[in-house]
């Protein structure tokens, strides 16, 4: 079973330039480009951390990380990065005001004004929009701050991305498949025929790499196991009445 552990994009770009002998010096930058768009290919949310971020906002606009690919919610205001009570308060359950939110102002940043002796936080809202991986406000906001929470893509100690370990073999099939098609450009073109192959392989295990990743864990199968009312399943009346693991003796 997947625990979804993330190793560094750099090792199927190593295996893909040792099995067609590439140099490492030259041939670096377009397999991590191949690989890159691999891996977007792929697109598992699974290989992606969630983190929280202070932005300072520079006139009307705050530049979000450049790892960021989904932003989640954001509240104005410096709360730190250890501000998992304050982001619950917000958006958890019936008080998620930032996804849930039915009135006018459902497109807006929720402004918090932080008082620990109150549990009045919320005061408004702010417009915005996200463009050029930028939070675009509609007014001049300079200086002030908002706090983030988004899922980006997590970098090794040499700049490149971390990936599910599910992915590796598919990203160096992807890699294959791509060196092949621009050797047909070359004097020394590869053999059409290992070229689909590479092609095939990298379809293949593009989908497995997904399948593997969205395995579910236990506590998902009982979660699911006791929505199913079905006796021939296991399952029967008795669904709701004990709790998970109650002893009948």
């Amino acid at each position: 079973m997947s625990i979804n552990r993330l190793i560094s994009i750099r090792n199927p770009i190593i295996d893909a330039m040792d099995m067609v002998g590439a140099d490492r010096s030259v041939d670096m930058p377009v397999f991590t480009n191949w690989a890159v768009q691999a891996e977007k290919e792929i697109a598992s949310r699974f290989a992606m951390v969630v983190s929280k971020k202070v932005l300072t906002i520079h006139g009307c606009a705050a530049e979000l990380p450049c790892c960021a690919v989904i932003l989640q919610r954001a509240i104005m205001g410096d709360h730190g990065c250890d501000c998992d009570s304050l982001f619950s308060t917000c958006f958890q359950g019936a008080g998620n005001y930032f996804i849930n939110n039915t009135n006018q102002y459902s497109s807006g940043f929720l402004i918090v004004d932080y008082d620990p002796n109150s549990v009045n936080y919320f005061n408004g809202f702010i417009d915005y929009q996200v463009q050029n991986n930028q939070l675009l406000f509609r007014r001049n906001l300079d200086g002030k701050k908002v706090t983030i929470e988004y899922v980006g893509y997590q970098e090794d100690e040499n700049g490149f991305i971390m990936i599910s370990e599910n992915h590796t073999r598919a990203i160096t099939e992807f890699i294959l498949w791509k060196y092949g098609v621009r050797s047909e450009y070359s004097a020394r073109p590869l053999s059409p025929a290992m070229t689909i192959e590479h092609k095939r392989e990298w379809f293949r295990l593009c989908k497995h790499s997904r399948a593997q990743d969205n395995i579910l864990t236990e506590s998902d199968r009982e979660e699911i196991a006791q929505v199913i009312n079905n006796p021939y399943k296991g399952r029967g009346l008795w669904v709701g009445m004990y709790p998970t693991g109650y002893s009948y003796y």
